[in-house]
């Protein structure tokens, strides 16, 4: 199916309508509809505002499980427009999910969604991020986002996790990926290099802190080498140790190859003293700092 380009708002209304049009045709929903702005989320799902994809019984199940949820907040709150807005949009069978929402929005989303409740989900990354939802088809708006300092295309881990998202466990024998090309059709490369390349590698942020040594010293039950043992940088570190361990036995074995040489090698500016007074002063500022952290440790 061909969409024309440009991004005026009665051509991304058209779209809109007929990409919906065709996974209802295919029966491709529920969908999840990745579009990577707050507001971009918003407009798509007053775009279809009007549609209404829910029975009269799945209506009266959204209210009542609407009613119940927000029961819990205080009465002003529970007249808020975001919250009148998306139970409307709810009724509908559509919802909106991103981190402009209360917790509690966005809670009830996810859950009328793994109800089967909501038919389409229009969502940033917030919703491919540690809940378990999957759906029959996942649409891609756009496979450029902004990461905070430039646009940028999806990494390819970045799309495997928000594609995973396609399939429901039990229930589909494989989930539909949908690369809506509403502007600039990607290049071949670029998508091959999504589509093929390897995961994000992870890497741990963790770093001991002063402070998070004194707060640790307060608490009996916790010592400092525990939280460095559990952390994730010390399970990559562990997983490293076999190959460090190989390379510093190659390093070793090298050394002990090299031929010694008489001090000095040839007539440098640096006599054999002050070489020797250097290392000390090392060694010495080594020592030092050993000893100020065991005191810190104590």
């Amino acid at each position: 199916q061909k969409f024309s380009k440009g991004r005026n708002l009665n051509n991304e209304r058209t779209q809109l309508g007929k990409l919906l049009g065709i996974l209802k045709k295919e029966d491709l929903l529920p969908t999840i509809i990745f579009a990577f702005s707050k507001k971009r989320c918003n407009i798509l799902a007053e775009y279809i505002r009007s549609r209404d994809m829910t029975t009269a019984e799945e209506k009266g199940e959204i209210h009542m499980f609407c009613s119940r949820s927000f029961s819990r907040l205080a009465g002003t709150d529970r007249n808020l427009p975001q919250i009148n807005r998306v139970q409307d949009l709810l009724k509908k069978g559509i919802g909106v999910h991103h981190s402009g929402l209360l917790p509690i929005v966005r809670e009830v989303v996810e859950m009328l969604f793994c109800k089967g409740l909501v038919k389409i989900l229009f969502s940033t990354e917030t919703f491919a991020m540690g809940v378990n939802a999957p759906a029959r088809s996942v649409v891609f708006h756009s496979l450029r986002k902004h990461d905070g300092q430039s646009f940028r295309t999806l990494l390819s881990g970045e799309y495997t996790q928000m594609a995973g998202r396609a399939g429901r466990r039990g229930l589909d024998k494989f989930g539909t990926v949908i690369v809506a090309c509403w502007e600039d059709i990607p290049g071949e490369l670029e998508l091959k290099k999504l589509l093929t390349g390897s995961a994000t590698r992870l890497q741990s942020k963790f770093r001991l802190t002063y402070n998070m040594i004194l707060n640790l010293l307060r608490v009996d039950e916790m010592k400092i080498e525990d939280m460095i043992r559990r952390s994730f940088g010390e399970f990559h570190a562990q997983a490293a140790l076999p190959s460090a361990k190989a390379l510093l036995k190659r390093a070793n074995k090298a050394c002990t190859s090299l031929d010694l040489v008489e001090w000095p090698i040839d007539k440098g500016s640096f006599e054999e003293e002050e070489v020797n007074e250097y290392a000390t002063c090392v060694n010495e500022a080594g020592e030092i700092g050993r000893y100020l952290m065991g005191k810190v440790q104590e």
